[in-house]
């Protein structure tokens, strides 16, 4: 198993994050019904859907730091200890983000 990234380029740094999803609430609030609706069905839509979400930047730093090199181009591995890699794939992603794919055909079960 090859990770991505050498240990040697890892370093200590602190990953934080500056935005603000509640800003999207924001955007939506000064907009009038129609335009309410055209935001909604929009690729920002889904920001309007996650906007109360929390995230911790540096686990999702430090599990990138644990991405293997993956046979399957539509999926990401990580190494989460010696003996246990775990998938993720471009169907998963879809389905926990509600985004599609160019060729979401492809990937409907």
């Amino acid at each position: 198993m090859e990770y991505i990234y050498n240990i040697g380029d890892r370093c200590d740094a602190k990953v934080t994050t500056r935005s603000n999803v509640l800003n999207v609430e924001k955007v939506y609030e000064a907009l009038d019904d129609i335009h309410k609706e055209k935001f909604l069905k929009s690729c920002f839509g889904k920001l309007y859907d996650i906007r109360n979400m929390k995230i911790s930047t540096q686990l999702i730093h430090n599990l990138l730091l644990r991405r293997v090199i993956s046979v399957n181009e539509d999926e990401l591995w990580f190494c989460l200890s010696l003996e246990k890699v775990v998938h993720f794939s471009l169907y998963e992603f879809m389905l926990v983000t509600g985004l599609s794919h160019a060729n979401e055909e492809e990937y409907e079960s």
